[in-house]
């Protein structure tokens, strides 16, 4: 009896198939989705000899559109094409011809019987059955293609089974391990089975694993934790109590603190004083005065709410009046345009001008034209406040 080689081929990404004459395959099973973008071509690799025959199965799924799907030189009809169908071909007369049907087919085996497929291509065997002469001895049937549940007897088995293939979950006994097995630690699933009872000494803090586990009650009273075992924060910044309780950095810098460093009472308590002092400050009457345009050093009788600057045709500096002589808290506003620059400096007893975050300073630059500063002297300090 002869027996039928089977080749499967998966039809998606190929744009053609050519038979190869040399090989022993006479069945030819195509699978796989495509919508032909060319015309399709099963070809032969090789002229074949009077009497050769081959099947060609397909359980695809095609859509051949306006081309052309041939198989050994004959066109299939598209409406075949289209669905699962059937192809036989044999060659003689120095030519291949070519059958093509519907999936209905019926194969007489020699025992009797039929072989037939449905609409999904699934083989039925009827009236007859597979039997051991009919299995070449070269087959090589996958081991995947048998169904020996419960049929493997001891007997059956040659040699020694690897440990690999054993499935003894729930079956190994204690009596079954040699007493000089030495199991290694690492081999062993002892996931919440180890009781306090089985430790033998102290176990090194190193082997536990305590993450999340340690609360304040475990730590002695005497324990002097080093603050730099604590998670770092933000450098340079000042330490608060977060919404939890937890200690975290804020938002003021270390920098900032420095400021306070001469303060003698409370911040609140001056500002409040401060502000008193300037609610009560008469507004002052807006006074100009003709733009100046060289050295000049200025009066309690000369010097205006408004002093213009006029440096356009070179640098100089202004001086102020000696504070003592102004009335505490008068404010001035120093305009200054021309490209060049001018120096405002003030009388030589008094401390010089104070910013926000800087210490006094000697003079003031007004480099540029259009440069505006407001001053506020303060009699207490003697200092220009620049505002």
């Amino acid at each position: 009896m002869q027996t039928l080689i089977h080749k499967p081929v998966d039809i998606t990404s190929i744009s053609g198939y050519a038979v190869k004459m040399a090989s022993d395959v006479q069945i030819y099973s195509f699978t796989g989705t495509q919508t032909l973008g060319a015309a399709f071509s099963i070809t032969a690799d090789n002229t074949a000899t009077d009497g050769a025959t081959i099947w060609f199965w397909f359980w695809t799924s095609l859509t051949p559109g306006s081309y052309a799907f041939n198989i050994l030189g004959t066109v299939i009809n598209p409406s075949l094409v289209a669905g699962h169908f059937i192809a036989y071909a044999e060659y003689f007369s120095g030519a291949w011809h070519v059958v093509a049907g519907g999936m209905q087919v019926s194969v007489k085996p020699s025992g009797g019987g039929a072989i037939t497929t449905d609409a999904n291509g699934d083989l039925t065997i009827t009236g007859s059955s597979i039997i051991n002469s009919m299995i070449s001895p070269s087959a090589a049937i996958d081991y995947s293609k048998l169904a020996l549940a419960g049929a493997i007897l001891n007997s059956d088995l040659a040699g020694s089974i690897a440990y690999a293939k054993l499935v003894l979950t729930g079956s190994i006994v204690n009596s079954d391990i040699s007493t000089s097995a030495a199991i290694d630690y690492s081999k062993l699933a002892l996931a919440g089975a180890i009781l306090n009872s089985d430790l033998a000494g102290s176990i090194a803090y190193s082997k536990l694993v305590l993450t999340g586990s340690i609360v304040n009650t475990d730590i002695a009273s005497g324990a002097a934790i080093a603050l730099s075992k604590l998670a770092s924060l933000t450098a340079s910044t000042i330490l608060v109590s977060d919404e939890s309780g937890n200690i975290s950095s804020s938002d003021v810098t270390s920098a900032v603190v420095t400021y306070l460093a001469n303060i003698t009472s409370d911040v609140q308590s001056q500002l409040n004083t401060i502000n008193s002092a300037v609610s009560t400050l008469k507004p002052q009457a807006k006074t100009y005065n003709v733009p100046l345009t060289a050295n000049t050093t200025l009066t309690a009788v000369t010097i205006t709410n408004i002093v213009f600057i006029d440096s356009t045709g070179g640098g100089f500096t202004v001086y102020l009046p000696l504070i003592s002589t102004l009335v505490d808290g008068q404010i001035v506003d120093i305009h200054q345009y021309g490209a060049n620059a001018v120096t405002i400096g003030c009388n030589a007893s008094d401390g010089g001008f104070m910013s926000a975050t800087n210490s006094p300073e000697a003079s003031l630059s007004l480099s540029s034209a259009g440069t505006k500063t407001t001053l506020q002297c303060n009699a207490a300090t003697k200092t220009w406040n620049i505002i």
